[in-house]
């Protein structure tokens, strides 16, 4: 039996420009996920170089629809478009969502304030009766999630809904807070001068993240303060132990480089493969007290003209931090990859002191060292992609 073909006729309308521009903005603003929004540009306009792409994120440039109805022509902005191509004003919108999360982790500070103090008034402990059904089916296969139905624990204001309701918005707030920040920071590398220095996280979120751990103890007050004051005092016991044994190390000349496998804390890795570390808190800011004693012993040039943590990014040194690996080299214009000396010293590192996995990026993609050894080089940047 003979195919029947048929001949389909289209074209492209007047709002085709506008419209892909708005739903990438959609997934750049609204899903928080900057790679799709270049890739819906790109992806409707095949060829399209990712500067391009960018500038028409941003509303630089603009697409509009041929008189033929079946190409498109991209133009420079002028300000007589704004009302058909509105131009996205990254500093404001970067702006407005951090004013947001300061106002939004004000109010879940003030829920987890009532929240303290409902559980202090029932002293720590609730009475839950569990259904039998849900009982069984948590011994045999471990389903903890609906172990507890949080509406029918009896009392009046139903405070096992209000626990779960509480603690698990404070949780997606902060996932959404910190989603928000890498974007901002995306922003800031690809629109370089767009992003003030002063946007950072807002304190009240890292409060609020506080607020939420200091429940985690035993939450009968005087056992909860005595738990916080502990905790405060180790970490700053912590903080001034490390402070010392690293004024010693430093003090005691130029900073060498040292092992790789011996296991600091913190570390960078040159592209020729010597490793420089340290041991410490996350609080005695180790990366940027190695990458100052590196200035110093002018492993970095005196006449940079930024922070040397930033001059060891942008030359295509590894950041370690135990066992999550950040390279910024791929974002770098030119390009610079990671090299065969680093690869090899990571995958040393994984083995000997992580059991043969580490985790990359942002993202943290955990993955073998076997199969990081064997990734093509062109690929090894897909590793640090937001």
């Amino acid at each position: 039996m003979e195919t029947k073909t048929h001949t389909v006729h289209f074209t492209l309308g007047e709002n085709f420009g506008r419209i892909i521009v708005k739903i990438a903005r959609e997934h750049l603003t609204m899903n928080l996920n900057p790679n799709k929004a270049l890739s819906a540009i790109q992806d409707s306009l095949v060829g399209c170089p990712r500067d391009i792409a960018l500038k028409i994120l941003s509303g630089e440039l603009i697409i509009t629809t041929d008189k033929d109805k079946v190409s498109v022509n991209v133009s420079k902005y002028t300000p007589d478009m704004k009302d058909l191509y509105p131009p996205f004003y990254i500093e404001e919108w970067a702006g407005q969502q951090i004013l947001n999360m300061r106002e939004d982790a004000e109010e879940w500070i003030n829920a987890l304030n009532h929240l303290r103090k409902a559980i202090i008034d029932a002293d720590g402990e609730f009475k839950i009766t569990v259904s039998y059904d849900r009982l069984l089916r948590f011994f045999y296969d471990g389903d903890s999630e609906n172990l507890i139905d949080p509406f029918m624990d009896g009392s009046e204001d139903n405070i096992l809904a209000n626990i779960k309701t509480t603690i698990n918005g404070v949780r997606k707030f902060s996932e959404m807070a910190f989603k928000k920040m890498a974007v901002i920071e995306w922003l800031g590398k690809a629109y370089p001068g767009e992003i003030p220095d002063g946007f950072v996280m807002p304190y009240q979120v890292r409060d609020l993240n506080t607020q939420l751990t200091t429940l985690l103890f035993d939450d009968k007050s005087v056992k909860q303060e005595i738990a916080r004051r502990n905790y405060r005092f180790d970490l700053l016991d912590r903080f001034l132990q490390s402070e010392r044994d690293i004024a010693k190390t430093l003090n005691n000349g130029i900073i060498q480089p040292v092992e790789i496998t011996d296991n600091y804390d913190a570390g960078w890795l040159s592209p020729s493969g010597d490793f420089y570390g340290l041991n410490g808190e996350y609080a005695n800011m180790l990366h940027i007290q190695i990458a100052d004693a590196l200035l110093q012993a002018r492993v970095i040039p005196n006449e940079v003209d930024c922070n040397a943590d930033v001059w060891l990014e942008e030359k295509g040194w590894v950041k370690i931090h135990g066992d999550i690996i950040h390279y910024d080299g791929y974002s770098q214009k030119p390009m610079v990859r990671i090299t065969e000396k680093q690869r090899e010293q990571l995958v040393r590192y994984g083995n000997v002191c992580h059991r043969g996995f580490l985790k990359f990026g942002y993202r943290f993609n955990q993955i073998s060292m076997i199969m990081f050894s064997s990734i093509e080089p062109l690929m090894l940047g897909k590793l640090f992609e937001l």
